[in-house]
């Protein structure tokens, strides 16, 4: 066996990782949204994924292998590792102010919720800005279409954007433009090393 392939198992997480330090709030559901989270958490950084009780994140309950480990599914396994877990419940007051005063203390906060739902919940941007200034924020749109579109509040029903000529930079759209976008967690580590 060669040299480099020596003792990989005992090597691998000896090295913290380039996030080590980083604190990341995540409230976000389905395979979508904690995906991004979960290669922060790969990178070192600290990852608290925030749960609205009583059910959580509804690919714990997903099942499609008849089977479960420690009362989570393989789905719920797969796309959240390395994280930690906290039930609060967002729609009280106090489960807000818990929020607010875990949001102060971190360095970024990932939501996949429909438009809106942060700012009637007090706890958008606005809001955590006052007891965080530096706190970085990513918004992944929780609708079928984007956050400013007459669709806005429809639920998506896959992770991935379908074509929809009512966003503007969509492939479909006659305004498009060819860019390239990376992904959240790209900026997001980019923004975090920026500071």
């Amino acid at each position: 066996m060669p040299d480099v392939f020596k003792d990989y198992v005992k090597k691998k997480f000896s090295r913290p990782g380039p996030l080590k330090g980083v604190r990341v709030l995540e409230v976000c559901t389905l395979l979508f949204g904690p995906s991004g989270p979960s290669f922060l958490a790969e990178m070192g950084a600290e990852v608290i994924k925030i749960e609205l009780p009583p059910v959580g994140d509804v690919t714990r309950s997903l099942n499609p292998f008849g089977w479960f480990y420690k009362e989570q599914s393989p789905m719920f396994m797969h796309i959240n590792p390395n994280k930690y877990y906290m039930a609060l419940d967002l729609h009280i007051d106090l489960g807000q102010q818990i929020f607010k005063e875990l949001a102060a203390k971190a360095d970024i906060i990932e939501f996949n919720l429909r438009p809106g739902v942060t700012r009637r919940w007090n706890i958008g941007y606005e809001q955590i800005k006052e007891v965080n200034p530096g706190i970085i924020i990513s918004r992944k749109t929780a609708s079928a279409s984007g956050a400013s579109t007459p669709s806005r509040t429809v639920p998506p029903m896959t992770g991935l954007r379908r074509p929809c000529p009512d966003t503007p930079g969509c492939p479909a759209s006659p305004s498009a433009r060819p860019l390239s976008r990376p992904s959240g967690s790209v900026i997001i580590t980019a923004a975090s090393w920026a500071r």
